[in-house]
This record gives C-alpha cells, structure tokens and sequence, in this order.
C-alpha cells in the first residue's frame, strides 16, 4: 500500500503507547534501584567538625617593573630624595622608551631596542662596568625588562642619565 499525505500511518496511536512504556520502565527501574541501594545522601554531615581558627600572615611579594624600579632606586642611590628623583626618571623613561613595555619598537634606526632601548654597546659596557664593581653575575640582556631597568638605574645613578633621548631633550628630568 502506497501511503499518500491524506494517509495516516498505522502505528500513530501506537507512539503514545511506546511513551507510557518507557516512562513506566523507568520508574519500576528506580523504585528498583532505591529499594536495593537504600544509602542516600544527607544534608546533615555524619561527623561533627570541630573549626579551628588560626591564621598565618604570609607576604606574597610580585615582582614587576614597579618593584624593580623601587628597589634599584634605593639601592643605586644614597638619599631617600635622590632614590625618589630617580625613581621618577626611570618611570619616566619606561613611558617615554617603550609605553611601559607595551610597545616592542626598535629606536634609533633599529639600533636601540627593548623597554629602556638601550644600544646593545652601551648595555654590554654599563653591565660589564657593573660585574667589575661586582653588583652582577652575568651580563643579562638587554631585551629583558628587570635586567633593562637594573643597568639603567645603576647608570643614571651614576651620572649617565644623558644617553637616553628623553633625559637628553628635557622630558625627564
């Protein structure tokens, strides 16, 4: 028989019936499963917890750049005023060199790069200058912020603040 669109199917009231059944099984297999596995969860917990409150103060110190340029200030410097001043210059620097490390542009006709765009001949003698004095281990790089603003705190603290463009032209001193 070719069924047509006006031609209802044979199993049309039979679907409610599959329904029932599956709907029945399912709940005989419940009560089945709850009638043999009688455990069920509680809210109320089985043991008593006793709450003990004791604290421990632990400091978590980040490092970042303004942990950096901090720390080098005081250290390269001998007065709370000149650390302050110098701490101003660094932070000045790293804004005016690399918009606080945002931007990954090279200065000076692709000469000077990194957050302080340092040259890397005038990087290598300023670290070297400072492994001699021993203040260093190694020479570090350039590219690397904390290393960039340690050799950049150190010679501006010593008076080599007119290498970086921006000390030079007047915007941060």
């Amino acid at each position: 028989m070719r069924y047509k669109r006006s031609t209802v199917p044979k199993f049309k009231y039979h679907a409610a019936l599959l329904f029932a059944g599956v709907v029945l099984l399912f709940t005989l297999f419940r009560i089945g499963v709850i009638a043999f596995n009688p455990v069920l969860l509680s809210p109320i917990p089985e043991h008593q917890f006793t709450i003990v409150k004791e604290t421990t103060e632990i400091t978590v110190v980040q490092e970042n750049v303004d942990t950096w340029i901090d720390r080098y200030a005081y250290e390269y410097t001998q007065s709370k005023e000149k650390a302050e001043y110098l701490k101003y210059q660094l932070h000045c620097l790293y804004w005016k060199e690399s918009r606080n490390g945002i931007s990954k542009a090279r200065g000076d006709g692709g000469k000077a790069a990194g957050s302080m765009q340092f040259w890397k001949a005038t990087y290598v003698r300023f670290a070297s200058e400072m492994m001699r004095l021993g203040l260093r281990t190694n020479i570090g790089s350039r590219l690397n912020d904390h290393d960039a603003i340690q050799v950049a705190a150190w010679a501006i603290a010593n008076g080599h603040a007119r290498e970086w463009g921006p000390v030079s032209r007047g915007e941060c001193i």
